[in-house]
């Protein structure tokens, strides 16, 4: 279940950088965030009409069902450990989702709808590997945290070779592994 959660990030980043490179380079900048603001608000409705409430209660073996409140959930650890994980996880994949266009056009001379796909190919393999290693980390329980470390000493050694690459094909297939481990 987490690994479907957070893999919608990583396919919503492949789309995303191809539309608004592909929007910017046929319309402009400014189409991006019009085209984006309008697609935001119609699929907030949609969220709205169609989802159920998320507060679920969960069973107490004492007093039947009860809602656990907030501060109850802020002093479990392993709350903690998700909200430092996903932070991590998000500062390395927002952070490259960003500046990566801006690098593919402006040091490699790709077209920004090229630069687009480029980011984009990365993100998808991601999508893909975060499945994948989400069944297998079910298949073995108490193997998540080796595996998340592992794969971290990964990331961080493909972000370097990414940078260090010297073609284009290469800083995305470098780029593609250093996504797929984080």
């Amino acid at each position: 279940a987490k690994s479907l959660l957070v893999s919608g990030s990583s396919l919503g980043t492949a789309v995303g950088a191809y539309l608004v490179a592909a929007i910017a380079e046929t319309w402009g900048w400014r189409a991006g965030f019009i085209i984006f603001a309008i697609l935001g608000l119609a699929l907030s409705v949609l969220f709205l009409r169609v989802s159920k409430p998320m507060a679920r209660p969960i069973r107490n073996s004492s007093s039947g069902l009860e809602k656990v409140p907030v501060k109850a959930l802020l002093r479990q650890p392993i709350i903690w450990k998700l909200v430092a994980m996903q932070f991590g996880v998000g500062i390395f994949i927002w952070g490259m989702g960003q500046w990566m266009p801006s690098y593919w056009v402006q040091v490699k001379g790709l077209q920004l709808t090229s630069a687009g796909i480029a980011t984009a190919i990365p993100s998808l393999a991601a999508f893909v590997a975060m499945i994948a290693i989400g069944a297998l980390v079910d298949k073995w329980p108490g193997f998540e945290g080796k595996l998340i470390a592992a794969l971290m000493a990964i990331a961080i050694v493909f972000v370097y070779l990414t940078y260090i690459a010297d073609t284009i094909p290469l800083g995305v297939a470098f780029l593609a592994v250093a996504q797929l481990a984080a």
